[in-house]
């Protein structure tokens, strides 16, 4: 996808964005991606550091050791999708969370600049 292509799409739900040219579009999506990514990392950053501190992180513990033995039981080529697949499994419910903030921020961002930019206008 595009600079342009990821504007539009952006932009798709944001009432009078038409009257946005594209260049400020992109400049606009480009300091919302950013913020978003920092958002998101240091969610998921924060995430992990208080499961490490909950029971001096014995709930990462047991998912290593999980993922651990499962890879003692299996063998052959579907080996390494399984484990994949697993540790995804174990992963996702610690995405979830920081995932549905950051895209809020992004769309109430986004919003808010595009506000922003047509009163100035």
């Amino acid at each position: 996808m595009t600079k342009e292509e990821r504007a539009e799409k952006w932009f798709k739900n944001i009432p009078n964005s038409e009257n946005i040219n594209m260049e400020k579009k992109v400049e606009i999506c480009n300091v919302v991606a950013r913020w978003t990514a920092i958002i998101f990392i240091g969610l998921v950053i924060i995430e992990f550091v208080l499961l490490s501190m909950v029971n001096n992180g014995s709930i990462l513990n047991y998912f290593a050791d999980t993922l651990n033995g499962m890879s003692k039981d299996l063998h052959g080529i579907g080996q390494y999708k399984t484990l994949a697949i697993a540790g995804v499994a174990f992963c996702l419910p610690l995405i979830i969370l920081p995932l549905a903030i950051a895209v809020t921020f992004r769309n109430k961002y986004i919003k808010s600049k595009a506000e922003n930019y047509l009163y100035r206008k």
